[in-house]
């Protein structure tokens, strides 16, 4: 199954068999897909709020993902290291099953997507998601997101190769840049004048066009802010492309993280050897 909006591309397979008349094949569908479904675990102060919410739902004003490793790195430096926040819950597949505080305490948690709440703007949720989330789990992660998170807003933040990005006019771009897509919900005045829209015939996959998507079907506003980076491995420029955003109306905002913890986090990745760039 394919799902279009404007220029990006969600592929994933049908939650449903081809033959609607073989039950069997239904069971056998239905049976793969809990299977794969990942599970939320919310720590016990939130499992304890959620009692008295008869939606059995956390709201919030924004929710924020950062997919991939340099997407995660920068939510990880600007918001989410000293102590400027608190995890919340975690996404974890169905292998990995435990209860909020063994994940949490894990030295295993490459399957693992925790959500934060800042200790100073606790109506923001940010999700970091930096292991790869496979195209036939995007789906069934968006959807159980949204089963138990209802934000009024979005920001969805990816990278991908630079190498892959199709332009007419490559001598503009410069190593490692940031494009955008949105939803038809989402208020323009927000928008970065500065980045520029990801161009016809590049697509966006995975889980990353799985929220998208998601968020365009149910009227939900979001933008999508990809950072298209020259090196193959994680460095300190390609996460530092987002900065941009760091002035926007959605982030500007925020309470950041101390800038000495922010240097740490930067610093630990090191300045990265010229043979990784992609175009060497």
């Amino acid at each position: 199954m394919a799902a279009h909006f404007g220029v990006w591309e969600l592929r994933f397979p049908s939650s449903r068999a081809v033959d609607e008349d073989d039950d069997e094949e239904d069971e056998i569908t239905e049976e793969k897909e809990r299977q794969i479904s990942p599970l939320i675990l919310w720590s016990p102060k939130i499992t304890e709020s959620l009692k008295d919410c008869q939606e059995n739902v956390v709201k919030c004003s924004t929710l924020v993902l950062g997919f991939d490793k340099v997407a995660s790195t920068f939510l990880e430096a600007h918001f989410l290291c000293g102590s400027n926040s608190e995890i919340i819950g975690a996404v974890s597949r169905k292998d990995n099953e435990k209860d909020f505080s063994s994940v949490v305490k894990s030295t295993n948690v490459e399957k693992v997507s925790f959500l934060y709440r800042l200790k100073k703007n606790d109506d923001v949720i940010f999700c970091k998601c930096p292991s790869h989330v496979e195209e036939n789990v995007a789906f069934l992660w968006s959807r159980k997101v949204f089963d138990n998170v209802r934000p009024s807003k979005v920001i969805i933040l990816s990278s991908a190769p630079a190498c892959e990005y199709s332009t007419s006019d490559p001598s503009n771009l410069k190593s490692d840049f940031v494009k955008m897509l949105h939803t038809t919900a989402w208020n323009k005045s927000n928008e970065k004048t500065d980045i520029g829209f990801v161009e016809t015939p590049n697509t966006i996959r995975g889980v990353a066009a799985a929220v998208l998507n998601h968020c365009q079907v149910y009227n939900v506003p979001a933008a999508l802010y990809v950072c298209y980076a020259a090196s193959l491995h994680l460095e300190a420029q390609s996460v530092e492309t987002f900065s941009i955003l760091l002035t926007s109306k959605e982030f500007s905002g925020l309470n950041k993280s101390p800038k000495e913890e922010t240097s740490k986090v930067l610093k630990a990745l090191g300045i990265g050897k010229t043979h990784d760039n992609l175009y060497v």
